[in-house]
Order: structure tokens, then sequence, then C-alpha cells
């Protein structure tokens, strides 16, 4: 698969500290596009948003993600990169990301991903809020070259666990 030096650039901008504008990039293989939002999966958290951008970090931690990337300003927080191979929050890689297969087998669970994840809260009323979740990945194999890298994308699992624990922790 190919990587498009251009959508890394642009994912590396908002990781970098800038806040990513909303795009629509494309992974062509065989005649088949994939669209990939780069503000993420919306989830509405009934809380408000002060009380969700609290407890945001702590949920993103519990999950196994070293946060380095935060924006006060614009309420995102996440990480940028992060090496993961394996598991994630106790589960197999596969169980969030789809990166393909190879010989039956799962390639999130066979290669090293750098994953980015970056969520950012948005009031929508007084004890309501909405939380958008990007996920996104680049697996390398363990002894590949950077022309072994392949997209990861998510399957929507991440965004609806950290939803679940947001809104657990925002109720006590």
């Amino acid at each position: 698969m190919f990587v498009d030096l251009a959508l890394l650039m642009s994912l590396a901008a908002g990781c970098g500290g800038t806040p990513m504008e909303q795009q629509v990039p494309m992974l062509r293989e065989r005649g088949f596009a994939r669209t990939v939002d780069t503000l993420g999966v919306e989830a509405i958290v009934t809380a408000p948003a002060a009380k969700v951008w609290e407890a945001l970090p702590a949920v993103l931690t519990d999950l196994g993600l070293d946060l380095n990337f935060r924006e006060p300003a614009t309420r995102r927080v996440g990480t940028c990169y992060q090496k993961i191979r394996l598991r994630l929050a106790g589960d197999l890689l596969s169980t969030f990301l789809e990166c393909g297969d190879s010989r039956g087998m799962p390639n999130a669970d066979r290669f090293e991903v750098a994953l980015t994840v970056l969520t950012t809260v948005m009031p929508t009323g007084a004890n309501t809020s909405k939380i958008y979740t990007f996920v996104l990945g680049v697996g390398t194999e363990a002894a590949g070259s950077t022309r072994d890298r392949l997209w990861c994308f998510s399957k929507g699992a991440l965004e609806e666990r950290i939803r679940n624990r947001v809104e657990e922790r925002t109720r006590a």
C-alpha cells in the first residue's frame, strides 16, 4: 500500500499543535476508495463540555494512550504517532483497527502501529456535549522499511469505548 506523504504531513500539522482543518483524504487501491474524516467520529455525551474535557485525559490514559497532544483552546487532546504493538486497552489491536491481513492473520496484530487518537469536545447545551474522536494508524512490519507501511483505519470500537468511559466518569 502507498502512504500519501501529503496526508501524513497534514496529520503531522494537527499533531504539531495547530488544529487540523476538515479534510477528506482518500486511500486508493485496486479501484477501492475509502474516506477518512479528520474531524473524527461524532458522539453525544450527556454532560457539560467542561466536565467532559476534565474527564477525557484520564479516560484516554486508562485506555493505554500516552497523551502527547493537548490544545485547551479547541478542547482537543490525545496522542500522536504512539507506537503500539499487538494490544491496546487489554484487547488485540485488530479489535480497533483494520490494517488488512496477511496469511489469515490481521496485520494490526502483526505490525507495529504508529497510532494517532485525537478527541475534541464541543458544547451542545447546558448538559450535553459532542465529542469527535479521530483514529488513524500507520503500520510497519518490525523488519520492514518505510516502503512496507500501510494505513490502519478505525473500526469504530475505540471511539465507542472512549464515549462510554467518558459517560461513566461524568456521571459520578
